[in-house]
């Protein structure tokens, strides 16, 4: 019986806890997914503590939701900075989020410049787009529209509805950029057809209706041939509704 004492003792550490061992990332997503947070918790903090930051970034939306842990934006910061700091892309958006906003952390507009910028370059189109508005707005930078403009078209050809929205406002308006009725036209088309967000296509629709009066229909013909040739998912579903 000694012996096995033993052997056990020496198992343990080499390979150190059992419990740490078993950890599996996928068990934890699929815990989380089926709304078993109890399992994705203690999945998840098993690996968190070992560094891993994709299960950095899932404690911190349970602590930011309060599923299964007592809701608490502190921690929820604290967890998805330590994933941000690795380049776990959606941990860097929300870190840059909860900046903007004071969720968790005092608000630092130039903290949350510099994270959407992060998430951005590992191709968050949403930060792209919160990089635009951070311009636009001017917060915690001078206000520069042609900047903000330029982050509108990255997020927008990243298939960003914000983004798609914003820049076809932007033809509209001649901010930051010249007055063009056929792009407009074809960014709100997007929109329109592939976003789920109802109030933006009902401003798309809007946008598209205020400058279809004033184009030609062989612009307006231009705008949806732009679109059918940019994104065969749009095609596709274009298709599928005539």
């Amino acid at each position: 019986m000694k012996g096995l004492y033993f052997l056990g003792a020496v198992l343990l550490l080499v390979t150190g806890p059992l419990s740490s061992a078993s950890a599996d990332p996928n068990n934890a997503l699929a815990a989380y997914i089926e709304r078993d947070y109890k399992t994705a918790y203690e999945e998840w903090k098993l690996l968190a503590e070992q560094g891993d930051a994709e299960a950095q970034y899932g404690l911190g939306l349970l602590y930011a939701a309060g599923n299964y842990v007592k809701r608490d934006l502190v921690k929820a910061f604290r967890w998805y900075r330590k994933a941000a700091e690795q380049g776990y892309s959606s941990a860097e958006y929300n870190v840059a989020t909860a900046y903007t906003f004071g969720k968790g952390v005092e608000k630092d507009y130039s903290q949350a410049l510099y994270w959407y910028r992060q998430a951005a370059e590992h191709n968050s189109a949403a930060a792209k787009f919160a990089v635009g508005s951070i311009y636009y707005q001017g917060l915690g930078v001078e206000k520069d529209v042609e900047e903000a403009v330029r982050w509108y078209r990255a997020a927008a050809e990243w298939w960003n509805d914000d983004g798609q929205y914003s820049l076809a406002r932007a033809y509209v308006l001649g901010e930051g950029i010249k007055i063009d009725y056929v792009e407009a036209y074809m960014w709100a088309e997007f929109v329109i057809y592939l976003s789920r967000d109802e109030k933006l296509r009902d401003n798309a629709r809007n946008l598209q209706d205020f400058i279809g009066s004033r184009m030609s229909s062989k612009q307006i013909e231009e705008a949806l041939q732009r679109a059918r040739e940019r994104d065969p998912i749009y095609r596709v579903r274009v298709k599928r509704r005539e």
